[in-house]
Order: structure tokens, then C-alpha cells, then sequence
């Protein structure tokens, strides 16, 4: 059993007005025998204390000037790797269900990245009735080269694998599908727990939206921010081992063919109309060059 265990999460500004709710949320975990560690990312102590008051057993981060958001979460991670055996990764946007830590601690005897299933809920913290999870039939190790379902408010990981995975490139943006495309190329054990263990919020400052019906702007978007993932995964001097490398190289080539077709606007608008007619998949990313429309993008 593991048995030191740390909360992360970083609290930046446009998600401080949910920030009360979420540490409410660490606060009524059944297992309390963990760290918190917080990054700051614009956001002063003082607005923190204005919100929950000042907490007793906070290990607090500031980021640089100008850091990026890779850049902040790099700061923390790379000096709790070195604390601790697993570190629980959450969003202050999101809220953690009383079981997280509980179950993330009992899922690293088994696996070095496990993700947990996520009630999906709306801006205002209403739950729509819907859970992200991968579809039964979705193999986690095959699907990583297009699609996400480890991101940093619903994953776990033991720290001796993310060790081997870092540093962060300071660019990266979507640094959660990096962190786990290398830990898949190393041979990590990857696990998925369907029970839902946070709630997660969506609304317009998503990364990424899963909810449909997607627009037109979305779907725009999430292919920008899909193809800059596969060129940091791809350039940066921490290199992927083949197989792994050609497979993600292959799913990039795609996403480029898919990106010059929607380039067009009625072609985006074709495709956009078509995916809203799909029965949809609740995991991030699955909006971009969905393979059941190839003949709308790849002729």
C-alpha cells in the first residue's frame, strides 16, 4: 500500500470564483491522510486566504512571472516526485466525490496511471446526468495516440513512473496527454476506474469540450491545440521508443489531413453537422478527425 499521498492542484484565475468549492470537496475526503500541495498561477495567497481562510497544512508553489501553465506544474511536480510515492491530480474548476483519495491510494498497487471516471456537470454545478468514461470496448493502450481520458483533475500517478516522464516542455499546453503518451511508452501499467470519483465541470473556459453539440469554433479549436500536442510530443528531446513514436507520428499525419479538409468552411460545417449526428463518446479529443467520418475529411 502506498504510503505517501499528495493532492495537487493549481489555482489560477479564471477558475478562482470555484476554488471554495473544490477545497470543501479535499476537505471531505474519507482518507485524510494526505498532503495538499497548491500551485499559485496569478493568483496571490492573500486571494486564497479571502476564500477558505488560511489553511494549516498547505505546501504552497508560486509560479514565475509569466510562467505557462506547463511551466507552473512542472515547478510542483518535479520537486514532489522526489516526496512522495503517488500524487492525486485534481482541477479546482472540477470537484473530488468523498472516495477520490481513497480509491486513487488502493489503484497505485496495481497500475502506475489510473484514471477515474468523472459525473459531468454545468457551470453553475448542476449534474447533468452524463459520466466521462471510455467505452468498454476502447482499449486504453491503442487509444492514447488520438484520444485522452488521463487528464490532470481525474489521474493518479505512482511517482516512480512520472519521474521518468519529466520535465514538462514550458509550450505544452495539453501536458496531461504528454505525461501519459510517454509513461504509455515506457510500459506503464494504465487503469481506468469506471466508478466516478470527481465531478467536472463544463463550461466556455474548457480545454476541451466533450459535450455535444459541438460548434464549428470547437471543433477549430481542439485540432489547433490537438496538433501542437503531437509536435511536442513528437519534437521535444524526450523521444518516444518505437513502436510509440511511429504510431503517434501516424495519428499526427492524420490530424494534418483532417485539419487541410475542414479548412474549408463548408467542409467544416459538413463535418460538424455529421459528428452531432453521431452517438456521442464522452472523452477529450474525440471531436477531432473522428474516424467514423473519414469519408467527409480523408477524400
Amino acid at each position: 500500500m502506498v504510503s505517501r499521498l499528495a493532492v495537487h492542484a493549481t489555482v489560477y484565475r479564471a477558475a478562482l470564483r470555484f476554488f471554495g468549492h473544490w477545497y470543501q470537496s479535499v476537505c471531505a475526503q474519507s482518507d485524510h491522510d494526505f498532503d495538499v500541495w497548491l500551485s499559485l498561477d496569478g493568483v496571490t495567497e492573500r486571494e486564497v486566504f479571502d476564500i477558505i481562510g488560511q489553511p494549516p497544512h498547505v505546501t504552497w508553489r508560486v509560479g514565475p512571472p509569466n510562467a505557462t501553465p506547463s511551466a507552473v506544474r512542472q515547478d510542483a511536480l518535479a520537486a514532489m516526485v522526489e516526496a512522495y510515492d503517488g500524487i492525486v491530480a485534481a482541477d479546482i474548476d472540477d470537484v473530488m466525490l468523498p472516495s477520490r483519495v481513497v480509491a486513487a491510494r488502493a489503484a497505485l498497487d496495481d497500475a502506475d496511471v489510473t484514471g477515474c471516471a468523472l459525473d459531468i456537470m454545468d457551470e453553475s454545478g448542476r449534474d447533468i446526468g452524463i459520466v466521462f468514461v471510455p467505452p468498454a470496448d476502447l482499449r486504453l493502450d491503442t487509444m492514447l495516440p488520438r484520444w485522452n481520458v488521463f487528464g490532470f483533475s481525474n489521474v493518479v500517478w505512482r511517482t516512480d513512473m512520472l519521474r521518468r516522464c519529466l520535465p514538462i516542455p514550458a509550450a505544452c499546453r495539453l501536458f496531461d496527454w504528454l505525461l501519459t503518451t510517454r509513461a504509455w511508452s515506457l510500459g506503464a501499467r494504465l487503469a481506468f476506474d469506471r466508478t466516478p470519483r470527481m465531478r467536472y465541470r463544463q463550461y466556455g473556459s474548457n480545454t476541451a469540450a466533450v459535450l455535444p453539440p459541438f460548434t464549428d469554433e470547437q471543433v477549430r479549436v481542439a485540432t489547433s491545440r490537438v496538433l501542437a500536442h503531437y509536435d511536442c510530443v513528437l519534437e521535444s528531446t524526450w523521444s518516444l521508443a518505437e513502436p510509440y513514436r511511429t504510431q503517434v507520428a501516424d495519428a499526427r499525419d492524420r490530424c494534418r489531413v483532417f485539419a487541410a479538409a475542414v479548412a474549408s468552411p463548408e467542409r467544416l460545417a459538413s463535418y460538424v453537422r455529421a459528428l452531432n449526428s453521431l452517438p456521442p463518446r464522452y472523452i477529450w479529443w474525440w471531436s477531432v478527425a473522428n474516424p467514423q467520418l473519414e469519408d467527409l475529411w480523408k477524400s
